[in-house]
Order: structure tokens, then sequence, then C-alpha cells
């Protein structure tokens, strides 16, 4: 379980560095009520993803009982799978910080609008969630009872909208001098996010591999 809980934290880190979710907490902070819109807004991405990580767990619990003999055996395939994606995402990933996706701001920000901003942005982010995928695997594989999944689920996701609650934290304590903050900071986001990013994906995918062959050939000695 320490394991698990290891790879879930680093899971989450590397899936929290989210530039889309960073730049608009920075622009709903900046904005007339920022609190009440930020706070929406983490509330409707954190919904989103937790639900989504839910659904996607009971929905492949089943399927996986349906159709598979040898959970294991399965869980095997998905790790590998994903090991090579996340190298394949993290190796053709663009490092550049002058090429990022234009991010449309919201027409309205009623508490309302700001929540649906935070799901739809999440979904839109849904092709990224490697991580997020090796971990439902990882917990697939513990088969965790419904509150246990729900609650490794939630610790997830809790982790994953850190960046958006720190500086929801930082405008709570500075107010207006945190504008300057901001802005530093998503400048220096945009420039060493995808950096950072490239190393974690890689890594972790070569990790996520080793360990498949380590647990296959393990398997085969028994």
């Amino acid at each position: 379980m320490t394991t698990f809980l290891v790879s879930l934290f680093v899971c989450a880190l590397i899936d929290c560095l989210n530039p889309t979710g960073t730049a608009l907490q920075i622009y709903l902070l900046s904005t007339r009520k920022p609190i009440v819109r930020s706070v929406t807004f983490i509330l409707g991405v954190f919904t989103a993803y937790w639900t989504g990580g839910l659904l996607f767990a009971l929905g492949l619990t089943k399927v996986i009982a349906d159709l598979f003999n040898s959970i294991d055996r399965f869980i095997y395939v998905i790790k590998f799978i994903s090991g090579v994606v996340l190298i394949a995402i993290g190796w053709t990933l663009n490092t550049s910080s002058q090429r990022q996706k234009t991010i449309k701001r919201p027409k309205s920000l009623k508490p309302i609008n700001t929540f649906l901003l935070g799901m739809v942005v999440t979904v839109w982010d849904l092709p990224t969630a490697i991580p997020y995928i090796a971990v439902i695997e990882q917990l697939i594989r513990l088969k965790l009872d419904l509150p246990r999944l729900m609650l490794a689920l939630f610790l997830y996701n809790l982790i994953f909208v850190l960046p958006q609650i720190v500086l929801l934290g930082i405008y709570v304590l500075l107010k207006d001098k945190s504008v300057a903050l901001f802005n530093n900071v998503h400048q220096q986001f945009i420039k060493w996010s995808p950096k950072v990013l490239r190393v974690l994906l890689v890594t972790f995918g070569f990790v996520l591999i080793v360990d498949c062959i380590t647990a296959l050939l393990n398997h085969s000695l028994l």
C-alpha cells in the first residue's frame, strides 16, 4: 500500500502540471469577485475528474470481470501500454514556451458558469490523463472496496487541484499585491512546466514498463 501511495502522489504531481487550468485560475483571480469564481472553478475541475475516474474504475473493473479470466494479466498489459504512451507523450512533448494553446476567456463569470468552465477544461485535457489511468489500474489491482476507492481518487484529485488551491491561498494572503506575482508565476510556469513534465513522463513511463516486466518474470518463475 505504501508503494501505491507513493505512485499515486507522483502521478498526481505529474498530472497537476496543467498550464490551461493554472492560466484560467490566474485570470479568475484578477476579476471583480475572484474568490467565489476561483472556488467554483476548482470545484468544477475536481468534480469532473473525480467522477470521471470513479466511473472509469467501476466500468473497467466490470469489463475485466466479464471478459478476462486473469485480472493480473490484463493489468500487466495496461501497465505496459501506459508506460509506452507516457514515454511517447513525454518524448514528443513540445517544450517551447512560445507555442501554447490559446485559451478563450469565459463570457459569463457567474459561479455556475465558472463551475462548468472547470468541468469543460478538465474534459478538454482528458487526452493527457495517462497518469490518472495508471493510478486507476493500480486501484483495480488492489481490489479496494467502493469507499476506499472513492477515498483514493479523492486524494489524487486533491493533489491534482493543488496548484489552483495554492494560487487562491496566495490571493487571500496578498490581495491586490498578488497580481504582479501571479503574472510572474504564470510566465515561469509556462516556461518550465513542459520541460519538467517531459522528464517526469519519460521517467515514470520507464518505471511502469520495468515494473511490468519484473512482475511478469516473477510470475512466470512461480
